[in-house]
């Protein structure tokens, strides 16, 4: 063992025993115990210690306190790294394979291979199907090592295989990062960035980029910079490489580079080359110089002729070099002017043409600036007019007024007032315990659920909010909704585009809307009583019935019992208490008989279609319902005059909707409350702090919560919503269903 890596492994040990962990036992046998276990039997417990090796084996890298100490970016997990890790109590990390693979898997570790030669940014996620494959590939893969005894039975690795699969080199990202944080910020800094100070070659950049790292005692080697620039290039986007050349260019416009780049950078790094041979030619005079008063002391004039002789021309060639570096320096100092004047040029010129257009308008002409300023004045002047007529005229009113006003009666009217509202308020006044007085535990329950109920209920919030997103949303997709119907209906297979082409050349743009008045006009009625009934479903659940608002599963379950409620009171209630008559005066109330003849007008050309009929003109809503009623619709569609006759003919397909309706709106209400509930909403039903894991703003938390659920109980219960289409629609053509 050499005496730098003994010098390694002794600071390594002074770094660890530093750390208030190895000060206990049991926590270094936590530490460095087989962590693969503790991921099933003690989760928590897994993830702290997880955590305290990410963050050791980090500092271990940034600290260069590998036996192999050359790269300052790289993680080298090989034996050594195990045996230097070894401590005396405990023997070496048996946990150190899963820290590894957890760390590759989590991204904080990346194979140095697979890092310098992918172009994909580790930032961006895969596509669906490379996520889909990657996944097959794994199963093919475990499945394989399982048939090899590679693995254990129940899938997992063993010890040793795993220790082999993630032996090798990684990039450290979390230390990638935080230089490449500093050298960016100092780039920044640069608040006169000329085009010099943004082209490098990898000498100078390797120099600028140590003098940039947060202890400025960072040495980088070749391979550091090389994953330096890659991560800068393709994961940052702030330069681009091209051979020898590195430019900062955070614009994509100026990420490429040009014969200017080019031409500054032979520039600087003869500027470079330069600078060194100064400085190797200021060292040999100084060894001639200690050679001349050696040879003098010792009487060797020859010898100390001949080093003087030396010594002048390398002073004289000393001279020639600062005057190249002088030259070189100003010609630089010229390209960077040239480039900054050519910048400000350019924004004058476009700052220009902006003028020149903007002036060009003709709301910006002479006369036409006189003739506004004109008016102006003018309205300012009539307006005086009218405020001074107006306050003269105020004052005389008041004064006629006032006289015939007794002071007495105001003042009496005013106590009234006074003690009207300190009666209100005594009477909304909720009692509070004293230190002398307790109040009983069951009425303070009470008071509580009293005041919360109270701050719950908000009907008038609810029925105004779900008839007006209902009038909107109603009109905005019935478009989607006479699509759906007649896809549903459909007996051969189309697009959506195809179709809605089909009828916007057949039928108009009011074949998207056929039908759309009665929901139109009913929907909002509907659903402002179906909140209603939903929320004080909730309420009734949560007070007098004692639900608990602060479980999930009792939260969700209030939501799909209010829901489910709501949905069928919706769908049979309004049966039982209203008549109907088919007259000029029909009232229709029933949800599932606007329901058909919604269907029955938005299927209209679908159905005469199949029967090789066209329809000339549209009947009106009037008569569409007329023509249920007196069971014409198979008649008039080519059917087999099988239709359902009478005013049960609108309720066709009745069970089918109910069971719809139920269904879907417990599934949606248990699904959207449960997701508020996870996402920090408050008993009260104010939104609170959403949780870590959900960085969403809580503006539109109720927003992403309805479309979840919306999306996934409609996936559900499509199929349902496909059968008593097809149901209405057989009914509506004469058909047996």
């Amino acid at each position: 063992m050499t005496s730098s890596s003994t010098d390694t492994k002794e600071k390594l040990h002074s770094f660890l025993s530093g750390l208030p962990e190895f000060a206990s036992t049991p926590r270094i046998q936590s530490l460095y115990s087989d962590l693969g276990r503790q991921k099933l039997s003690n989760p928590s417990g897994y993830t702290a210690n997880l955590g305290w090796w990410r963050s050791v084996l980090q500092e271990l890298v940034s600290r260069r306190m590998q036996s192999n100490n050359a790269n300052a970016l790289v993680l080298h997990v090989n034996q050594e790294l195990s045996d230097a890790l070894r401590w005396d109590k405990v023997g070496r990390p048996a946990g150190l394979s899963t820290v590894v693979d957890d760390m590759t898997r989590d991204g904080d570790l990346h194979p140095l291979g697979l890092f310098l030669l992918s172009s994909v940014s580790i930032y961006e996620s895969g596509s669906v199907v490379g996520r889909v494959a990657d996944i097959l590939i794994k199963r093919s893969f475990w499945w394989a090592m399982e048939h090899l005894n590679l693995v254990n039975p129940d899938g997992s690795e063993s010890a040793a295989a795993k220790w082999k699969r993630v032996c090798g080199d990684y990039v450290v990202i979390s230390v990638v990062k935080t230089l490449a944080d500093s050298i960016i910020a100092a780039q920044d800094e640069k608040s006169s960035l000329t085009i010099s100070e943004t082209i490098y070659s990898l000498d100078s950049f390797k120099k600028y980029a140590e003098s940039c790292s947060p202890t400025h005692s960072i040495r980088l080697s070749d391979l550091d910079v090389k994953i330096l620039l890659r991560y800068l290039s393709r994961d940052r986007h702030v330069l681009v490489v091209q051979g020898e050349v590195i430019k900062f260019a955070e614009d994509p416009a100026l990420r490429r580079i040009t014969s200017i780049d080019q031409g500054v950078f032979e520039l600087k790094s003869t500027i470079e080359r330069v600078e060194q041979q100064i400085e190797h030619i200021e060292t040999s005079i100084k060894s001639r110089t200690n050679q001349i008063k050696a040879a003098v002391l010792a009487s060797r004039k020859e010898i100390a002729k001949l080093q003087l002789s030396s010594r002048k021309a390398l002073e004289a060639l000393l001279n020639q070099r600062v005057q190249t570096l002088t030259t070189l320096t100003a010609a630089l100092s010229s390209i960077d002017q040239a480039h900054s004047d050519a910048a400000i040029l350019k924004a004058y010129e476009t700052s220009s043409k902006v003028l020149k257009e903007i002036l060009s308008k003709p709301e910006l002409q002479k006369e036409r600036v006189d003739e506004v300023m004109d008016k102006l004045r003018e309205g300012m002047e009539g307006a005086e007019e009218i405020r001074i007529a107006v306050e003269e005229g105020g004052w005389e009113v008041v004064e006629a007024a006032g006289a015939g006003v007794d002071e007495d009666e105001l003042q009496k009217e005013l106590e009234v007032i006074i003690q009207q509202e300190k009666q209100q308020e005594a009477a909304i006044k909720v009692p509070t315990i004293s230190q002398d007085s307790k109040m009983d535990e069951k009425k303070l329950l009470e008071i509580t659920r009293r005041l919360e109920s109270q701050h719950l209920k908000a009907p008038h919030k609810a029925v105004v909010s779900a008839t007006t997103a209902s009038l909107l949303s109603t009109f905005a997709g019935y478009p989607l909704d006479s699509l759906k119907s007649r896809l549903q209906a459909s007996r051969t297979s189309i697009t959506v585009p195809r179709l809605a082409a089909n009828i916007l050349r057949e039928e108009g743009i009011a074949g998207f809307y056929r039908g759309i008045w009665i929901p139109l006009v009913t929907i909002s009625a509907v659903r402002a009583v179906s909140f209603t009934i939903y929320n004080e479903t909730k309420d009734k659940l949560h007070g007098p019935y004692g639900w608990s608002r602060e479980r999930l599963l009792s939260v969700g379950a209030s939501g799909a019992v209010g829901g489910a409620l709501a949905g069928c009171l919706i769908s049979i209630g309004s049966v039982r208490e209203c008549d109907f008559h088919v007259s000029k005066d029909v009232v229709l109330t029933s949800p599932q008989a606007f329901e058909l003849v919604k269907v029955r007008r938005q299927l209209e050309y679908s159905i005469a279609a199949a029967k090789g009929i066209q329809i000339v003109k549209p009947p009106s809503t009037w008569s569409a319902i007329k023509d249920i009623v007196r069971g014409a619709n198979g008649d008039k569609m080519g059917g087999t005059g099988n239709s359902p006759k009478g005013i049960t003919a609108l309720w066709t397909g009745m069970r089918l909707h109910w069971l719809r309706d139920t269904s879907g709106t417990a599934l949606y209400f248990f699904e959207y409350d449960s997701m508020r509930y996870l996402l920090g909403r408050l008993p009260n039903g104010e939104q609170g702090p959403t949780p870590y894991w959900a960085p969403i703003h809580a503006s539109i938390i109720p927003f992403v919560c309805g479309s979840l659920a919306g999306v996934s109980s409609w996936a559900i219960i499509y199929p349902l919503d496909v059968v008593k289409t097809k149901t209405q629609q057989r009914a509506l053509s004469g058909l047996k269903y």
